[in-house]
């Protein structure tokens, strides 16, 4: 009797193993995976003020968020959020830390954690495809632990690493050697999967696509993932959404939408480079170059990829896992060149489903080569080539993870830290406006000692949910509520902080220039900051 689907393509590694070597070979290549990823990202926070620098304005945001929570204020009904309040949760712990050795330590050991998400991240891809044996367990693993675009998402506290982290958990619990798992675990897998969307609304098509897999394999292993997926979603998001439900639809939802509607589109060629790995491989790729590489490298990737695995799918020769895998990553890939609005740090996400799909792309090379070496000649011919293989393998590893060494090098040799200046320049306590809550954190002086201090979190988030249809730098005249709320906050700062005088994320006025310079007077100090001026020193001509 003919084998069903899922067994024609199955790998002698898919069998059950002998005890002894085996396991203990995957559990060696696991665990090197999840180190590599680990200690590459770590070694990235080691360049020049990598670990206290201020590298991201959305890492200000993600932690503010979570600072402002653990400190009793709730997003959405306290202040602006655009984000689910998943990640807000996780960094929880970091923040409450915040709370006893400051901001500034705090942000530290939250992008120490991050890294070690990374790890966990290339080892959890490794964990999916292990069932095809070594070679797809060390392909899917070191392919996204030596990704040079991986630096731009675990460099600090970004949403995407989380994201990816709860997807690859839900998926190892959904699928057991490949194949959709028992009930009780499918729903565990959606509770993670439900995590996954509290962080980032990336997950939903992974979800989507979940779905999809387990529907074709019968309802009944459908129905306890989605009741898994809503209830992990709904356990973190449900609270804060019904204590501020018009706020929540309007941050979470409405500002996003309108925020890619009015948004002029980035270059696509800038979203080639970063699909590809080579963003982030060295400096000498740039995103603005005219080069055809990233087209030659994008194409021969998606050929590998499509021999090796979207053509099995389709013939219905690759297992559960692998189609989700594939499926998920293609439909993110697709995602990504959608919205006007590109960053560099998505294309993780990407590759945390791609990566799975080439560990079995490559599994099937092996064994293809394996099959053809059928003469006892041929199969020592093979033995050395692969013995070859692996050391170029293990080359191209420790080529690729220096020169991304290199272009983090270069890329933050222009990073500044001006935590410790400003803590001089402002005393412990005050009340700190700031159009990037990342300054403030780095200096340990986003929390007030005193009540009424403005709870500013994300002012390009607060300009998009107050006049969504003319976003900074845009060029439209600044609705007159959000000029008005800026006023309000100036009248309650004894400090403001700005990453420029001209900064683009305030929606500059002449009357609102004016406030600036009537109620405070510039402190010399890195970047602009104004504290406010003493009654018996009023501003010049005011």
């Amino acid at each position: 009797m003919r084998a069903g689907p899922l067994a024609l393509d199955a790998p002698r590694s898919a069998r059950p193993a002998r005890p002894g070597g085996g396991r203990a070979a995957r559990a060696a290549v696991l665990g090197a995976v999840g180190l590599l990823g680990a200690a590459l990202a770590l070694a990235h926070l080691g360049a020049h003020n990598a670990l206290y620098g201020v590298l991201e304005y959305d890492d200000g945001v993600n932690f503010g968020a979570s600072l402002r929570l653990t400190s009793g204020l709730l997003p959405y009904r306290d202040f602006v959020f655009l984000q689910p309040p998943g990640i807000a949760l996780l960094l929880s712990p970091f923040a409450g830390l915040a709370h006893l050795v400051g901001t500034r330590e705090a942000l530290a050991w939250a992008r120490v954690a991050t890294a070690l998400v990374g790890g966990l991240n290339a080892f959890l891809a490794a964990f999916l495809v292990r069932h095809r044996g070594l070679v797809a367990a060390a392909t899917a693993g070191t392919v996204l632990a030596v990704l040079p675009t991986a630096y731009f998402a675990l460099r600090t506290v970004m949403l995407e690493p989380y994201c990816a982290l709860f997807c690859l958990l839900g998926a190892n619990l959904a699928f057991s050697s490949g194949a959709p798992a028992s009930p009780r675990r499918l729903a565990a897998g959606g509770l993670a999967f439900g995590v996954a969307v509290a962080v980032k609304l990336f997950a939903l098509a992974p979800i989507a696509l979940a779905c999809l897999v387990l529907a074709t394999r019968g309802p009944r292993r459908l129905l306890p993932f989605a009741a898994g997926t809503l209830a992990g979603a709904g356990a973190l998001v449900l609270p804060f959404a019904l204590l501020a439900p018009h706020a929540f639809a309007h941050d979470v939802v409405t500002s996003q939408l309108l925020r890619h509607a009015t948004r002029r589109r980035s270059p696509v060629r800038d979203r080639l480079w970063g699909l590809t790995g080579l963003r982030g491989l060295s400096s000498a790729f740039s995103p603005n170059s005219t080069s055809l590489l990233p087209d030659v490298v994008g194409a021969a990737e998606l050929a590998a990829l499509g021999a090796g695995s979207l053509a099995p799918a389709l013939a219905r020769r690759a297992d559960a896992a692998e189609c989700f895998a594939l499926a998920s990553g293609l439909a993110v890939v697709g995602a990504i060149f959608v919205p006007p609005e590109y960053y560099a740090h998505y294309v993780y996400f990407a590759w945390a489903f791609l990566a799975p799909a080439a560990g079995c792309a490559a599994a099937r090379a092996v064994r293809l080569a394996g099959a053809l070496a059928r003469s006892r000649r041929a199969r020592r011919a093979g033995a050395a080539a692969g013995a070859v293989a692996a050391a170029a393998l293990l080359a191209g590893v420790g080529l690729v993870a220096a020169a991304t060494a290199g272009f983090v090098a270069a890329a933050t040799a222009r990073t500044g830290d001006p935590g410790p200046l400003l803590m001089d320049a402002i005393p412990p306590g005050a009340c700190v406006l700031t159009d990037a809550a990342i300054l403030t954190i780095t200096a340990d002086r986003f929390l007030a000692a005193r009540p009424g201090c403005p709870a500013v979190v994300d002012s390009t988030g607060d300009w998009l949910a107050l006049d969504p249809r003319h976003p900074p730098q845009s060029g439209g005249v600044p609705a007159a509520a959000l000029v008005g709320q800026w006023r309000s906050w100036l009248e309650r700062a004894d400090y403001v902080l700005l990453e420029s005088p001209a900064s683009f994320r305030v929606p500059w006025t002449p009357a609102l220039r004016a406030e600036l310079r009537a109620r405070f007077e510039p402190v010399p100090a890195p970047l602009a900051l104004y504290a406010r001026r003493s009654p018996l020193r009023p501003a010049r001509g005011g």
